[in-house]
């Protein structure tokens, strides 16, 4: 039987920190690939991603237990205000994802698209997109998420978050 996020992070938080393991398992592939579609290269990635679980874990006392998803959400806020932060120290804008086939790293999305021509459009198309359409976007589609979660990461209502994805993925089909 698996043990809901809520219980580990209830159990972080009595002190049986050994537990977050659990949870770092759980989430690194995600969270990396995350923070890769936003930074474009390995290295910072990686950096990026164990900031995260370190703000995480330093925070996870904090962390409200009351809703479902709430620790992914919280750990998705995290990564994302992380990268926010690494684009303003480094004054730097999104990396252009057309070379993102380039990369060393194998994301699974990217597994099942099989025509080059077509994901090339997509990633195109995506950096044409403001970043809050692409963020919710890359939730929805690369991430998984309930709008609810999107809706917690975002600061934006659930309906608002529905309605910007339906229009994106529109406008993707129609391309």
């Amino acid at each position: 039987m698996s043990i809901s996020d809520n219980d580990l992070v209830k159990s972080i938080q009595q002190g049986k920190t050994d537990n977050f393991i659990q949870l770092y398992e759980k989430y690194v592939k995600k969270i990396f690939d995350f923070i890769f579609f936003k930074v474009g290269n390995k290295q910072d990635t990686e950096d990026l991603t164990s900031d995260t679980f370190l703000k995480a874990f330093d925070k996870i006392k904090s962390f409200n237990t009351t809703k479902e998803f709430w620790f992914s959400s919280r750990l998705y806020s995290i990564a994302r205000n992380t990268t926010i932060d690494y684009f303003r120290q480094n004054k730097t804008n999104y990396p252009e994802y057309t070379r993102l086939e380039e990369q060393s790293t194998e994301i699974d999305m990217l597994q099942w698209i099989q025509d080059r021509d077509k994901l090339n459009q997509i990633l195109q198309f995506l950096e044409t997109l403001g970043t809050d359409k692409k963020e919710i976007f890359l939730l929805r589609v690369w991430n998984e998420m309930s709008y609810d979660e999107i809706a917690h990461i975002t600061g934006k209502t659930p309906n608002t978050c529905k309605v910007t994805f339906h229009r994106t993925l529109q406008t993707v089909i129609q391309k």
